[in-house]
């Protein structure tokens, strides 16, 4: 865990005062080891996009989840597939058409990294479903970050 430090002046003379960052380990349980390792993939199976690549509110694609997502185009490329789906979902803070819209910009943004890393966008459609089907409970910030999620299915 690294803090970082940012500078301020006070009356003349730099002061330090911690940042806390973004993430820190004991808030995300759900961390592996390597942020982007794509498990096993396999016709009639999912991937699920953990919830801690997306800041709340958001469907902003950083690098790290570039990384995971272009690993698991590498390996969906690797069998025979149909279709994929790509599905969406929030945790159950905000209005209901709000995580709706956001569960949708997250989906589509995770189908326009798969197509920029060579799956034919054709055969990927984007799904919304907000913040229904969670998978852990919306009680605990822990529980949030995890509904906060992509699933792409492979058909």
């Amino acid at each position: 865990f690294i803090c970082l430090f940012a500078a301020f002046f006070c009356a003349g003379l730099f002061c330090f005062a911690p940042v806390q960052p973004l993430f820190a380990e004991n808030d995300h349980e759900i961390l592996s080891d390597s942020l982007t390792q794509v498990g096993s993939v396999k016709k009639g199976g999912k991937i699920t996009v953990p919830g801690f690549y997306f800041e709340d509110g958001s469907s902003f694609v950083n690098d790290n989840l570039k990384k995971y997502l272009k690993n698991a185009a590498a390996s969906i490329k690797k069998i025979k597939y149909s279709s994929i789906f790509v599905d969406g979902y929030t945790d159950n803070l905000g209005e209901r058409k709000a995580n709706n819209g956001l569960s949708r910009l997250r989906a589509q943004a995770v189908k326009k990294e798969l197509v920029r890393n060579g799956i034919s966008a054709s055969k990927i459609k984007a799904r919304a479903y907000g913040s229904s089907n969670p998978i852990a409970s919306n009680n605990h910030k822990n529980g949030r970050i995890q509904n906060r999620r992509v699933e792409i299915i492979i058909n």
